[in-house]
């Protein structure tokens, strides 16, 4: 770009404003790049920018309010919105001269590389606001620089004037109506996207296009819905057999609508990915507590009582459940908590506090985090180095948007009537804001929303920077309790939108007592059905038709329905009269004369409601219409093994890398169970529970009796490992989640709290980060019209659809068990319409694809002259290698690929699986006459052994374990420790083809043998102690009757036991520990090989797991 006068600078940038809005001042400038190269024509092009200043006095402002619009120049000459940057109260710029060119009589530049193409005489503007990292431009010296800082320090000033000036109830909760009018600006910031859909350039948003016609479907303002999976919503078809008309109809819908959510990710993703990445970025706490009823701690107590569980654990901070219990640091329910503690009491003092990690020096001409001043051009010899952008670095322990989860808040007789006591809500909330404390960024804490039945409540907190992201947030209650009616059990829902992204947050509580196992999946049901969110006030009722009417709106009303306001950036308060257009009349809500700050007159103009002209609400939406539902939950779920196993498990540390079990316990989870057979939560995930099901000593100030349990109280009677006697050990407070595929959500945390002793219950914890959609709804939009309008009329069109396979048939070659090996095949559409297509069974009661076979993806658009690439992946696991082992061995498969209202393509899948010792069973592997794989070849003439000539056990086995009797007896950690993968294949090779492997193994390489004999056991069809006598196995009274029982085995089985077992007796002997190193490897060996050689059913009733390791050490105890 040519220089240009001021005025030229903003005769082009006025056509691109609405007349609404005036461009004050503008600069030419560019982006500094970090090299001592000199920049290329075409790079020098790229990196201009003009800066301009852009005011507008619409949208119910009191005053002017103001931006910083940076634009870049197409290759057209045209200039497009590069970013804005609203000048608010807390706006930022900061100039620094860039120093002269040192010399030393050589002419060689000798300015650091970040200064490198940076001319004498300009200077360096940095550019920032709370929502976006730095910006940083070079401008020259001249008069329109000193026009732009002037004229930002003026709007700067007039937005700290509006602060100021503004009602208290507003100043106090934070509302943030601003800036509304640059919604319409937006949609410019996704050029990248639009060319990258479009395949051309950019739109100018000011002109009518060719898409403007096609009205975009409510549907697609809405996340899917998550409780059924697109595949399952799609028509019945198979081969030969396509959908109906209307199936076709209503498939090409949903895979419409799929097509188009995932080109709008794709392209919010690059957006951010383009602007700042990582700066959307929300940190999400969630925490779950059953109460039992108790008050919250005091003020100067909070922090110490519920920091550790409402914030995050620091890295390199040890966890309370590692430190020695001490009576100084217990902090018990105290009796003076004051159940009046208001939330107003809490908030953070105005001024922050200065970091103590992490602190930097301020930026040039920034003055403190507080005030704010632009300076006049001032001189810095040494700027600081920069780059492009740079990021603020915030405290990982500081969430930025909390959701805490109560229950049992009031046990009182009263509360099953429905009377629930404001005030514990508010004592709660105050603690918990009071712990969060004061951020290192100086940002503060509020509380959005809450919703409360009975003695569960639900509270959503979020930092003020973070709150005018949150919208349409509804709340909403089930009870599942007495009679299925009352209040006692249920639960409480929140529903919110963040920027694009719909998160759902489910409280709830279920019925108590192990036996109640099928009650709570009923109730969960229950719970999923009844809940229910409609719009809940000001900002998705009122303003939404304010829009429509363009009328004023009163705030309060006596006679509206009882709703929940909303409005972004104020804080929500629970029965909440909603607005009455007609009388506006209305009086606060709740007790009789009690001030409510919230509820003062005012008449609000519809436009000030940033979004009101975009915002599509959903008028009922359910859990499932969302991009992501958490359930933190106390769900009351137990483990369905007998207590005493319980107890002795959690206290037996020796397995090598599952400590106390956890792992065995929880394959009878009820919860986990319930899970597996599709009872409950299905879909939903769980991250890895590595807590115990229980709390760390508690050291009563009054008694020194330490108690472990899920709940305690004082002076209970507890076992020799410290539990409750009276309470078996569970996970009853969970915290799962389900996200749709195009959440960009991460769980980095999930952790229990038994250091918080306020209540006879523990604590549980999540910790998320979430990526929101941060496209504006003007540029959704946008940008739906524009892929509907690549789509066409295609629906109703008559045009058949055209499709062409780069393969017809796609070949593995040869598959080895359990190693995944992939094809990509490419479709693409030669037609002149888009094509929707997916795969269909072959026949009507088929699946789709061989169960080792993934298809990706099964279904999708592709549009005329483009591609989808298919990906195929074979992976043989022990799960379906059965078939393939007593069988043919070839991989072979069928796949029909249907156009919708087009035709069926077939593609032959093919490979040969190679033929291995693992997943067969022991009769059959020990009647090879031969190794697998010279059997398993098509010109072998070989037959099965008959049973009388069968050998003992299985060869492959027995060379593993004469192996390891001769090389490994003085590897301490065998079986404990793991081996090395290429060994391992290697191994495996020689077992499947009697190749002599041996004499290439080293003693070091024991680990791998030992690897690979457990995975050959574990592979087994069926286990080496059937299924059929595992409970009798469990019930053995000594060895004597272990000895007897064996008798009653298959032979083959029988063997394989004697031999291995011999073994490991021998491997405990040999090593001649002393007598306590002795037993924990017994028990640590034990621990391994039980659940393999007596690995359990999970269809059948539990089988003690310490009955099957009391049986196998009764045979290598000696």
């Amino acid at each position: 770009m040519s220089t240009l006068t001021d005025t030229q600078l903003l005769s082009f940038v006025r056509p691109l404003l609405r007349a609404s809005e005036t461009a004050k001042v503008a600069a030419q400038g560019v982006i500094p790049i970090d090299t001592k190269e000199p920049a290329s024509p075409e790079d020098a092009h790229e990196r201009r920018r003009v800066l301009t200043v852009v005011t507008s006095s619409g949208f119910a402002a009191s005053s002017e309010e103001g931006s910083v619009f940076i634009f870049k120049r197409k290759s057209t000459g045209e200039l497009v919105v590069d970013s804005i940057v609203p000048i608010t109260h807390d706006f930022q710029i900061s100039v620094a001269q860039v120093a002269p060119v040192g010399g030393d009589g050589d002419g060689a530049d000798k300015r650091p590389a970040r200064q490198a193409n940076k001319a004498p005489g300009q200077f360096l503007v940095t550019v920032k606001s709370p929502s976006r990292d730095r910006e940083f431009f070079l401008l020259s010296s001249s008069p329109s620089l000193k026009d732009v800082l002037g004229e930002c320090r003026r709007l700067k000033g007039s937005a700290e004037a509006d602060l100021k000036a503004q009602a208290p109830w507003n100043k106090t909760h934070h509302l943030t109506t601003t800036h509304a009018w640059l919604e319409h600006y937006q949609h410019q910031l996704m050029n990248i996207s639009l060319d990258n859909v479009l395949g051309g350039d950019n739109l100018d948003p000011t002109t009518t296009t060719p898409f403007d016609e096609h009205t975009v479907p409510d549907s697609l303002f809405h996340p899917p819905s998550l409780s059924v999976p697109l595949g399952k919503r799609l028509s019945p078809a198979s081969a030969g057999l396509p959908p109906t008309s209307e199936g076709a109809t209503a498939d090409l819908i949903l895979l419409r609508d799929d097509w188009i959510r995932k080109q709008l990710n794709r392209s919010s993703r690059e957006m951010r990915e383009k602007n700042a990445p990582g700066s959307s970025e929300i940190r999400l706490r969630i925490c779950s507590y059953n109460v039992n009823g108790q008050n919250p701690p005091t003020r100067e107590e909070a922090v110490k009582a519920l920091g550790s569980w409402i914030r995050t654990q620091p890295p390199g901070r040890a966890r309370a459940d590692s430190l020695p219990p001490s009576e100084t640091s217990t902090v018990l329910a105290s009796e003076t908590s004051s159940i009046d503690t208001k939330v107003s009491d809490t908030t953070p003092p105005a001024t922050p506090k200065p970091p103590t990690r992490g602190a930097t020096l301020p930026a040039p001409g920034k003055v403190d985090g507080t005030n704010v001043t632009v300076p006049d051009i001032v001189r810095v010899d040494s700027p600081t180095p920069i780059g492009h952008r740079a990021s603020v670095t915030k405290d990982e322990t500081e969430p930025d948007i909390l959701v805490v989860g109560f229950q049992e808040l009031d046990l009182s007789t009263e509360a099953l009537l429905y009377r629930e006591d404001p005030a514990r809500e508010e004592a709660w909330t105050a603690a918990i804001i009071e712990a969060l404390g004061q951020r290192s960024d100086g940002d503060q804490y509020i509380k959005v929303a809450s919703k409360q039945l009975v003695g569960m409540l639900i509270i959503l907190i979020a930092t003020k920077s973070v709150r005018p992201r949150i919208r349409d947030v509804r709340t909403s209650s089930a009870a599942v309790g007495i009679l299925g009616l009352m209040g006692n059990k249920g639960a409480v829902a929140l529903r919110c939108r963040v920027d694009g992204t719909v998160l759902t947050f489910v409280s709830s509580h279920l019925a108590a007592f192990e036996e109640m196992h099928d009650k709570r999946n009923y109730d969960w049901r229950e719970i999923v059905r009844k809940l229910v969110f409609v719009p809940s006030g000001i900002a998705d009722v009122v303003f939404a038709a304010a829009a429509e009417a363009k009328t004023p709106i009163f705030a309060t009303s006596p006679s509206a329905p009882t709703l929940t306001a909303s409005v972004p950036g104020l804080e929500t308060v629970v029965n909440t009269p909603a607005v009455d257009a007609k009388t506006g009349e209305g009086k606060p809500s709740g007790e009789e004369g009690k001030e409510n700050p919230l509820f003062e007159p005012a008449i609000v103009a519809a436009s000030a409601m940033p979004v009101a002209e975009h915002l599509r609400v959903m008028e009922k939406a359910t859990i499932w219409d969302s991009d992501c539902v958490f359930w933190n939950v106390h769900l009351n779920y137990r483990i369905d093994l007998p207590d005493l196993d319980v107890r002795e498990l959690l206290g037996d540390t020796s397995h090598p890398t599952d400590k106390h079990n956890i792992s065995t316990l929880l394959k009878w989870d009820q919860l986990k169970n319930s899970q597996r057979s599709a009872k409950v939560f299905e879909g939903f995930e769980e991250a890895e529970i590595k807590f115990l099901p229980y709390v760390t000593p508690l050291f009563s100030r009054r008694c020194s009796l330490s108690v472990r349990t899920y709940r305690f109280e004082f002076g209970l009677k507890a076992d020799k490992n410290g539990y409750d006697i009276k309470r078996k050990p569970a996970w009853t407070d969970r915290i799962l989640h389900m996200c749709s595929d195009s959440a960009n959500v991460k769980q980095t945390g999930y952790s229990s709290h038994p250091e918080l002793l306020l209540s006879d219950h523990k604590p549980i914890s999540a910790t998320f980060e979430i990526e929101p959609d941060s496209m504006t709804n003007a540029t959704q939009e946008l940008l739906m019209k524009t892929l509907l309008h690549r789509l066409g009329d295609w629906i109703l069109s008559d045009e058949q659809p055209n499709i062409k396979i780069d393969v017809q048939n796609v070949d593995f070659g040869s598959v080895d068990f359990n190693v995944p090996v992939l094809r990509t095949l490419r479709v693409k559409n030669v037609g002149k319409a888009p094509c929707g297509f997916r795969f269909v069974p072959p026949t009507e009661d088929s699946a789709v694809c061989e169960k080792w076979l993934r298809i990706e993806p099964q279904w999708g658009i592709i549009l005329p002259g483009e591609s989808q690439q298919v990906q195929l992946t074979v992976h043989v696991t022990a799960d379906n290698a059965v078939h393939l082992n007593s069988g043919k061995r070839r991989l072979e498969d069928t796949l029909v690929l249907h156009a919708l209202r087009g035709k069926d393509h077939f593609i032959a899948v093919g490979g040969s699986y190679k033929a291995t010792c693992f997943a067969n069973d022991l009769r059959w592997l020990s009647r090879l006459p031969c190794p697998i794989r010279e059997y398993a070849d098509p010109t072998s003439k070989k037959e099965l052994l008959g049973e009388e000539q069968a050998s003992n056990a299985p060869n492959e086995v027995m060379r593993l374990i004469a192996w390891l009797m001769s090389n490994a007896l003085d590897e301490n950690d065998l079986f404990l420790a793991p081996g090395d993968g290429d060994t391992i294949y290697r191994i495996r090779e020689g077992l499947d083809t009697g190749e002599a492997f041996e004499d290439n193994l080293k003693p070091t390489d024991a680990k791998s043998v030992a690897d690979v004999l457990v995975a050959l056991l574990d592979s087994l069809p069926e286990p080496v102690i059937p299924w059929s006598v595992q409970a009798q196995c469990a019930e053995v009274a000594d060895r004597d009757a272990a000895f007897e029982l064996l008798g009653d085995l298959p032979a083959v089985n029988r063997n394989v036991w004697v031999s291995l077992t011999a073994f490991l007796h021998f491997l405990v002997e040999h090593a001649g520990v002393e007598s306590t190193a002795k037993d924990r490897r017994l028990r640590a060996l034990a621990a391994v090989f039980a659940p393999v050689l007596l690995r359990d059913n999970l269809s059948t009733s539990a089988v003690s797991p310490l009955g099957k390791r009391r049986f196998l050490l009764s045979f290598i105890h000696g």
